[in-house]
């Protein structure tokens, strides 16, 4: 959850560790996922929360920030997605680990040189295969750990969070650390955002989904495709997507089942430009911490979230919660005890509320569990097409909900006495007193000083400041007399209507605290998508394009931009850095860039293409994998436009046709399915075998040239004609020369050579790869073969046959027409590594 709603504030001056449901970040080391085996059983994970911290040495923890998005994220949130994704019967293979892979600069990391770049690069940048190990469940711990999906794989290392300065490597740690600036905005964690940010994600993982199953279905249209196993890696990296969205959407679910989160905050979801506002934010934030968070600063338990009696004897006070206006009391836990840590503290765990006939857990799972099945349905289904209902014991108002959206998956409330005990005011029976909210000295050590930036009028130039002693100390007066406030409220409603929700629910007394509203006020921005910080709504708007506005620094770029500094314009043969602002949704589009086929289809044009290839001329390596990677979904089987045949769909057809996506064409024949054939062709493509660009392929059409000496008065060969024809994407692929000329007094000797030269210093070629034969004219067809011997030679004496000799006896009398026809050992030899000198030689008798 997102909370590790410490007080923000209070973790200035004490210590603070808590999140939600726990998280614990652990650094990858020798091991990593591996080593907790499959996330649905394995009994480290299990025991993760406690048991990792114990040996702190073999799994350390990961610091917030950029480490952050390098570590291994499984706590409670990622246990309860993985069990939920059991519960659903969702497939085995997408809840073991999955390798997100994509291509980044190589470059390490500024001030941590230990650490590569996780950003992904754009075209032309493409260096380094990029290889993230990670379970889909692990998604599900994100958002107390990035501001979206696109932070994450951008590996925390740009914040695109307005308002935000973002030049240093300190400030963008900081845009990612609880005790920087995301413990201010994470009200979205809370009722009623919590579920208009599940349904937006939740919605975001359908469309997706969706779109797998077409392209699926387009895909299936050529069975035997030389791509097919390019198309089967689309379609499993699509449903990959679509459910690391629904793990990263159901965080918010389950935060919706946390009984510290049962109520209704105040807060920010985008920081305000007013140094003071950002302060008072902050203050907000340390209320909420208080209610929920306690553990993290006193030692003693949250006791929002402590499952069971808090007098073991009494059995009385307890944590309770209430579906709406249903009636029906639930004992509730939450965060920090999902699952008995160790022997010593089983009465920690939420499994308790089974003892006491409330098996809150069961609730939860049920609902996060109809979240991933939906989604796995509305996708290609891969691992089988149906999957059975999803049932619990839980006794859900009305009975089991159809779908995770329906009301009584969110509505749960805390009643007003749980109110009550979650502040830590005394109670009359039992004293349960974290701290005294009604004593002045309490407060007197919460004085924190905050460094923060502010945007001023004059446009991007930021203002950095300490608030005054001052206007601190006004701040905090004010606090303490919001706090008492709200004791005052909470006390007398736990008094007068001890069952009801009024507090957590919709008291006006409280719909602000110290000037800081409830966040209600943000649910409509939420609803629209008007957050900055979340990922597109509009799935369709998804875009990986420069706006062109240049940048340094994110701060520099528009609200959901970034500066990304891997763009490169070709100017002049060269790659020129250009640094500009792009969406930050492009990142997930580059990171999935597999399952975004589709995309990329539409936005490789000949400009990325072209920079991928100078890339590959300039750096080898990784950047040929990478251009061939954003090549071959668009690779046509034939030799250009005159060759391809658009109906009916065929091995002809490119990924991109078969997907039904108007995309630019590249056109090079290639062995039907031969996919090393294909591998040759698209490197060659990427080497430049065919020049500059990859988009024209060669054909050898027009005059070949006589470089025979010109003919004397006593040369029996007077009056030669040469000419050729190419003849492409038939079967079999071939390139023909046809020679005439006139009547011969005599008979004589031709010899014909063909030589194969490289057009790259890559390989080199082999005559024996190619098949050179000769046809009477004019039918010059299969009967009309002459089986005239041949002769290999190695023409620059470098130790390969590189020459075939070819030699014919021409009879006397009668026109002379002979066919020549090259073919190779693999077509594509003609167009893509090879180019070929054949010349006529004459000799006379």
């Amino acid at each position: 959850m997102s909370a590790r709603a410490c007080a923000v504030a209070l973790c200035l001056t004490l210590p603070c560790a808590t999140w939600a449901w726990q998280g614990w970040c652990r650094s990858t080391v020798p091991g990593g996922r591996e080593a907790l085996g499959e996330l649905s059983s394995s009994p480290l994970l299990r025991e993760s929360i406690c048991a990792m911290k114990k040996d702190e040495e073999v799994w350390p923890s990961c610091q917030a920030g950029r480490r952050a998005a390098q570590g291994a994220q499984l706590g409670e949130h990622a246990r309860i997605s993985a069990e939920a994704m059991a519960l659903a019967q969702i497939p085995s293979h997408l809840r073991q680990p999955v390798d997100l892979v994509y291509y980044t600069t190589g470059q390490k990391l500024p001030d941590i040189s230990s650490l590569p770049s996780l950003q992904p690069a754009a075209a032309g940048s493409m260096r380094e295969r990029q290889l993230r190990r990670v379970y889909l469940a692990e998604f599900s711990e994100l958002p107390d750990v990035s501001h979206s999906v696109s932070d994450y794989v951008l590996g925390n290392e740009r914040c695109a969070v307005p308002n935000l300065r973002s030049d240093t490597p300190e400030r963008i740690d900081s845009c990612h650390q609880f005790e920087g600036h995301m413990g201010t905005l994470n009200a979205s964690h809370w009722p009623p955002l919590s579920k208009a940010y599940y349904r937006h994600y939740h919605e975001l993982a359908l469309a997706v989904a969706r779109r797998c199953a077409q392209v699926k279905d387009g895909l299936k249209q050529v069975t035997s495709h030389t791509l097919s196993s390019v198309s089967d890696s689309i379609i499993q990296e699509c449903e990959r997507e679509a459910l690391a969205l629904e793990a990263f959407a159901s965080h918010f679910l389950q935060d919706a089942w946390s009984t510290g989160h049962m109520w209704n905050r105040w807060g920010f979801l985008v920081p305000p430009e007013s140094d003071q506002d950002y302060m008072a934010g902050f203050y907000a934030t340390a209320m909420t911490g208080i209610i929920h968070g306690t553990r993290s600063v006193t030692d003693k338990h949250d006791q929002a979230c402590m499952p069971g009696p808090f007098d073991r004897s009494s059995g009385e006070p307890i944590i309770r919660y209430r579906h709406g206006s249903d009636p029906t009391l639930h004992a509730g836990g939450g965060d920090l005890y999902l699952e008995s840590c160790t022997a010593l503290y089983p009465e920690w765990s939420v499994k308790i509320m089974e003892q006491l006939g409330h098996d809150q857990r069961a609730g939860m799972l049920a609902c996060a569990a109809l979240g991933f099945r939906e989604v796995y349905l509305a996708g290609p289904k891969l691992g089988g097409d149906v999957l059975p209902p999803v049932t619990t014991g839980y006794g859900f108002p009305g009975g089991m909900p159809a779908a995770a959206t329906d009301d009584v998956c969110w509505n749960m409330r805390l009643t007003n006495l749980s109110m009550r005990l979650s502040l830590g005011t005394r109670h009359t029976v039992i004293d349960v007193t974290a701290f005294d909210l009604a004593d002045p000295q309490w407060f007197a050590g919460l004085r924190p000083r905050l460094l923060v930036s502010r945007i001023n009028s004059t446009g991007r130039e930021a203002l950095e400041t300490n608030l005054s002693d001052y206007q601190q100390g006004l701040l905090a007066e004010g606090f303490r007399m919001a706090a008492v406030k709200l004791a005052t409220r909470v006390i007398l409603a736990a008094r007068d209507a001890p069952s009801e929700t009024t507090v957590a629910t919709d008291d006006p007394e409280l719909e602000s605290f110290n000037f800081v509203p409830r966040s209600t006020r943000w649910l409509s921005d939420v609803e629209q998508g008007r957050i900055p910080l979340m990922d597109e709504k509009n799935r369709d708007r998804w875009k990986d394009e420069p706006t062109g506005l240049p940048c340094s620094f994110d701060h520099d770029c528009h609200s959901g931009h970034y500066c990304d500094k891997t763009l490169v314009t070709l100017e002049a043969g060269r790659l020129v850095p250009t640094p500009s602002c792009v969406p930050t949704a492009g990142a997930v589009l580059r990171a999935f860039r597999s399952g975004e086929a589709p995309y990329w289809c539409k936005a490789d044009d000949g400009n990325q293409l072209a920079r991928a290839v100078a890339a590959c001329k300039q750096h080898g390596g990784g950047a040929c994998s990478a251009c061939q990677e954003m090549l071959e979904p668009h690779l046509r089987n034939a030799c250009g436009p005159d060759d391809f045949k658009a109906t009916p769909m065929s091995g002809q057809h490119s990924l991109c046709d078969l997907m039904g996506v108007p995309a630019q064409p590249v056109y090079a024949p290639y062995v039907p399915g031969d996919p090393a054939s294909l591998s040759r062709v698209s490197l060659g493509l990427c080497t430049g075998a065919f020049g500059a660009t990859p988009l024209t392929t060669p054909v050898r059409d027009g005059t070949l040239s006589n470089t025979a000496p010109p003919p004397t008065a006593d040369d029996p060969h007077g009056g030669v004609v040469s000419r050729t024809s190419s003849v492409c994407g038939g079967k079999p692929q071939a390139q023909w020369w046809r020679f005439r000329h006139e009547p011969l007094t005599a008979p004589h000797e031709h010899v014909y050579a063909v030589r194969v030269q490289p057009d790259s210093s890559r390989l080199k070629p082999r005559a024996s790869d190619v098949a050179f034969e000769m046809f009477r004219g004019p039918g010059c067809a299969e009967t009309d073969r002459i089986f005239a011997p041949q002769q290999l030679q190695d023409s620059d004496g470098d130790g390969v046959l590189d020459t075939i000799l070819m030699t014919e006896t021409v009879p006397a009398g009668g026109a002379q027409e002979i066919c020549l026809r090259v073919r190779g050992a693999t077509p594509e030899t003609y167009w893509v590594r090879f180019k070929f000198a054949i010349n006529p030689i004459f000799l006379s008798q």
